[in-house]
């Protein structure tokens, strides 16, 4: 065993760029692995901190009530909990500015506001927030990376500047990211509290309810005893923890997979070039290979040598990799934290570290065993005449004597075909970089810098102003008549509604929309959207949930009595909003449920969608009892985490692939160089300058690679949009609209030949130290 470590360990020292380039792949596809699997598998151990911080309630209930006893009349009597607390809560939409932004740049969002002087156990917060000042506020924790404690934070309610400085940051699991509840959970103080309460409209007052239930009992079926409990003249809504759970970890799990998938293809192009490397040590030392043999070293010794010599290499790097990411935990411990709006990242996941201390060493023991296969074939013979065995019958596909290319091409084709299996994989290598690289710019592209076909996805109607102006008709008729406006439609959501199909039943929000046919980001995949009152459209998650599809007729429980509606499903779509547990029907259908149903929110469309800032202020000054909300505002905070994350990605794809197309081309031509040394000096014996060399050693791997990047973005253009429906499947999303501007096919074929020509030319400059006479002196 000690000569096996002797000649590995020599091996090691004699091609020392080789082991740090294959070093390098390992230990970047280690790195990712490692990363990409500790913040997928943090999720639940970040969420069990928090329940053990802050006591995460299984039920959370938000009823449009105040009178505190009558909702215990309604919800005592309810069995199967053991812990329930009411709190005060206003929920209104507001406009916020922080630290140095200037008040004409406010944002719009909505604020889910809390007592500061009305503590919970359940689902509660650090008793330092307690009883805070008048001029002190919290805000959820994921704004931690945008906003100091201590900075000043600014909201304006009802037109009233209300200025505040950061306290500090809340963990909530209701409230973690935007795609949880959609709103900043705040705490004020008392004062501040019922000051707020008194000047909003009364609607915006409400009552949040917390619930434990008892071990053994279902939640699912406990929200739906809650829901029976309620009398239809109390509006209400319902949000448990199951769903809470996936959506927290959801968009990470989303940016992480794909990262993870990205991470596979790279461990797998490491062991392809790994590959590439053995057989090229085994070329170029096949004679010393010769006369270990007739020494008395067997093949399988010598195997087991370059085995042992790989398995070094991907050890360290392995190790490398996760003592690497070990350190990167601040970097992680933010990413996790704006992802999942969670502080509990430990940085050390232990079956992420056990994963990748297995997985990648795995990976190079089976790339070893079927490179190193060679060894078997290899006689002392062969070995000691430099490998050549008998005459090569293979076709020659590019003759010197009769060919009219360039020398540089005919020499390149030689190559290319000459070592076809190389070749191929050189050209598979680049074609998985060349598509994920592509991938990166279209999630770009449709998530970060257009976000149109994400909106359609996420099932958000973007109009430009949003207003809060419950059942006012004459509002609506006034908007209707500004020459500003081009459409009006009026929506509301009326959520929490048990919706059943034979023997399952399950709860979800109902979008009611005055004018169906002015929808815009309403996706269809099957049927139609409702046009009678009788008609309903189910996303693609519920209708599976209880297992209806079109024209199935499912029942939905009526808001003034104990009794169901019947609705026909006319449609089937898909969204993301609430994790899909969606709707749809239009206000004939929805006044089958309430007679007396009256829409909340007015959606406005602008002719000029720029003058929409313009336009909110100046109805904010005429119409002084509606709360508006800008629209881009609202999409922009709601959908700010996914935004930096794909952001995030791209880059990780773009650096990766530079890195790994200018290893791979470094470990190519210095390899070639090697081998073709003595053809090289033959070269410049007669005549040849450096210059031309050097180009006819750019010409040999440049159209493989090329080929490569032609094949990946074909690749992309097919499989794209299914790999992002891969990604997306959890929300049941089956369709998408993405698109892939031209110019991200010509940016990511540059990147790649631009970075492999560079490469080639830079490595393959050793040419012009290589001296004739010497090269054939030697041999």
């Amino acid at each position: 065993m000690n000569s096996l470590f002797f000649i590995a360990k020599n091996n090691i020292k004699k091609h020392k760029g080789e082991v740090a380039i294959i070093f390098a792949l390992i230990f970047i596809a280690a790195v990712l692995l490692f990363t990409s699997l500790s913040l997928i598998l943090s999720g639940s151990n970040m969420i069990k901190e928090c329940d053990e911080k802050y006591h995460v309630a299984d039920l959370l209930v938000v009823a449009r009530i105040t009178d505190e006893d009558r909702l215990d009349e309604i919800l005592d009597p309810i069995e199967g909990y053991e812990m329930k607390e009411s709190v005060p809560l206003i929920i209104t939409g507001a406009d916020y500015c922080y630290s140095d932004m200037e008040p004409e740049d406010a944002i719009s969002y909505g604020f889910y506001i809390f007592d500061s002087a009305k503590p919970t156990y359940l689902n509660g917060y650090p008793e330092e927030f307690n009883d805070l000042k008048d001029d002190e506020i919290t805000l959820p924790y994921y704004m931690s990376y945008t906003v100091n404690a201590g900075d000043r934070f600014t909201i304006k309610i009802t037109n009233k500047d209300y200025e505040f400085k950061v306290k500090g940051f809340t963990e909530n699991l209701y409230f973690a990211t935007s795609m949880n509840i959609s709103g900043f959970n705040v705490l004020v103080s008392h004062d501040v509290f019922e000051e707020i309460s008194e000047n909003v409209d009364p609607a915006c007052n409400r009552t949040a309810v917390n619930f434990k239930v008892k071990d053994g009992v279902d939640i699912n079926e406990f929200d739906r005893t809650v829901q029976n409990a309620f009398p239809g003249d109390i509006k209400f809504t319902t949000t448990d923890r199951p769903t809470m759970n996936v959506a927290t970890t959801g968009m990470s799990n989303v940016a992480c997979s794909i990262i993870l998938i990205f991470t596979v293809m790279l461990v797998v192009m490491s062991v392809i070039i790994m590959h590439f490397s053995i057989k090229n040590f085994i070329e170029l030392n096949v004679q010393n290979i010769g006369l270990l043999q007739a020494t008395g070293y067997t093949a399988k010794e010598l195997r087991l040598a370059c085995i042992l010599e790989q398995m070094i290499i991907g050890l360290f790097a392995t190790a490398a990799a996760v003592i690497a990411g070990i350190f990167c935990s601040r970097p992680l411990t933010v990413l996790s934290g704006t992802l999942m709006g969670l502080s509990g990242f430990s940085g050390i996941c232990i079956p992420a570290l056990i994963s990748t201390l297995a997985g990648i060493p795995v990976m190079v023991l089976l790339g070893s065993l079927i490179a190193t296969s060679s060894y078997k074939k290899l006689t002392v013979l062969e070995a000691l005449r430099s490998g050549i065995t008998s005459h090569n019958f293979k076709k020659n596909h590019f003759p010197l004597e009769s060919s009219r290319l360039p020398l540089s091409l005919v020499m390149a084709g030689k190559n290319i075909f000459g070592s076809g299996k190389k070749s191929v994989f050189i050209t598979l290598i680049v074609a998985g970089l060349a598509f994920s690289t592509c991938l990166g710019f279209t999630l770009f592209q449709n998530w970060a810098l257009d976000q149109s076909a994400l909106l359609k996805l996420v099932g958000f109607e973007a109009a430009d102003i949003q207003v809060d102006a419950p059942g006012n008709e004459e509002f609506v008729r006034d908007m209707m008549a500004d020459e500003n406006v081009e459409k009006v439609n009026k929506w509301s959501t009326i959520s929490s509604m048990e919706v059943s199909y034979l023997d399952k039943s399950t709860s979800l929000g109902i979008d009611v929309y005055s004018d169906i046919g002015l929808i815009e980001n309403e996706y269809v995949l099957e049927g139609h959207l409702p046009n009678n009152g009788n008609e309903i459209v189910l996303t693609t998650v519920e209708a599976e949930n209880i297992g209806a599809s079109l024209g199935d007729i499912v029942n939905v429980k009526s808001l003034t009595d104990d009794g169901t509606v019947p609705y026909t499903v006319c449609g089937i779509d898909q969204k993301i909003n609430n994790m899909g547990k969606k709707a749809v029907m239009n206000e004939e259908g929805a006044k089958r449920l309430n007679p007396d149903y009256q829409f909340s929110e007015v959606l406005v469309y602008l002719k000029d969608s720029s003058r929409a800032k313009e336009l909110k202020k100046q109805w904010e000054k005429e119409y002084t009892d509606f709360q508006f909300t800008l629209v881009d505002d609202l999409i922009g905070s709601t959908i700010s985490t996914i935004k930096a994350a794909m952001e995030g990605i791209c880059v990780i794809f773009i650096i990766a692939t530079c890195f790994v197309v200018i290893l791979t081309q470094l470990l190519l031509t210095r390899a070639q160089v090697i081998r073709e040394r003595t053809d090289l000096g033959v070269s410049k014996a007669l005549g040849y300058t450096s210059g031309e060399l050097i180009r006819r050693t750019l010409m040999t791997n440049m159209p493989t690679i090329a080929l490569g990047v032609i094949l990946g973005l074909l690749l992309h253009i097919a499989f794209a949009n299914r790999s992002i429906l891969f990604g997306l499947s959890s929300f049941g999303i089956r369709q998408n609209d993405f698109s892939t501007d031209p110019k991200w096919y010509a940016i990511t074929a540059a990147i790649i030949l631009i970075c492999a020509v560079i490469t080639a030319f830079l490595s393959g400059r050793s040419i012009t130290k290589l001296e004739p006479v010497r090269i054939l002196k030697e041999d």
